[in-house]
């Protein structure tokens, strides 16, 4: 059922690929294409989960190639960006802090385990 639609629709965003090629300012059909390739990527989504055989034939006979979407999106603003950059100044302190740390444990700690029992005792 929605191997049909999904060629339809392969059709109708390259249709629309080479009318935005001669007119790129055409807002509107450029936003019909964004929707029909939405449209067809939930179709394929779901024909990949359902069928996976079907879905390899029909990307195969398409030429259309299936990107996964992203697990996380944020969108970059400049406050974030600052935040962001803050965070990892902070961390990078706190691990040379911590590697300093650990010298001076290593420095105050004898070399030998042995060495300390008897020397206590």
């Amino acid at each position: 059922m929605s191997f049909p639609s999904v060629a339809i629709l392969t059709a109708k965003i390259r249709n629309f690929q080479e009318h935005l090629q001669k007119h790129n300012k055409d807002k509107s059909n450029k936003r019909r294409m964004l929707m029909d390739i939405d449209r067809r990527k939930k179709l394929l989504k779901n024909l990949r989960l359902v069928n996976y055989d079907a879905f390899e034939k029909v990307c195969e006979q398409l030429g259309i190639t299936y990107s996964f979407p992203p697990e996380y999106y944020r969108r970059v603003t400049h406050r974030w960006l600052a935040k962001k950059a803050l965070c990892i100044k902070v961390f990078q302190e706190v691990q040379k802090q911590k590697a300093k740390q650990r010298l001076m444990m290593q420095s105050l700690a004898p070399a030998d385990p042995k060495a300390a029992k008897t020397a206590s005792v």
